[in-house]
């Protein structure tokens, strides 16, 4: 699906413009329904980018246009995806825990670092 350049772009995560990084998950786009994917034509809000996201028909992320040039989503591997799963209900029974306890804000903040550490941030 997708074609090799040498200016590929930095970001390549679904709902992610591919340009700057930012999520454009919540942008309002429109979509195109095809046999076997859908695609989403979205402009991000921050640099101006428009691309497209593409979709198989079970909702599973394929792959980015930008440019006109298709750049197929990196695979995770199961392992890193059933961790990051794992860190997060940990992350969350933590924050639990601290709401019990009315540690609101300690709750907040766990659960930030754990986000921001599975994003990578």
């Amino acid at each position: 699906m997708s074609q090799a350049r040498k200016d590929k772009p930095t970001h390549l995560a679904p709902w992610t413009c591919p340009k700057c990084g930012e999520h454009c998950g919540g942008v309002d786009h429109s979509y195109k329904d095809y046999v076997e994917s859908v695609r989403y034509s979205i402009t991000c809000p921050k640099c101006g980018c428009w691309f497209h996201h593409y979709e198989t028909v079970t909702y599973e992320p394929a792959c980015v246009e930008v440019d006109g040039v298709q750049y197929d989503y990196p695979q995770e591997s199961e392992n890193a995806t059933e961790d990051r799963d794992s860190e997060l209900l940990s992350a969350a029974e933590r924050v639990l825990a601290n709401w019990s306890c009315g540690d609101l804000a300690a709750a907040v903040r766990e659960l930030d670092r754990v986000v921001k550490e599975i994003k990578g941030a």
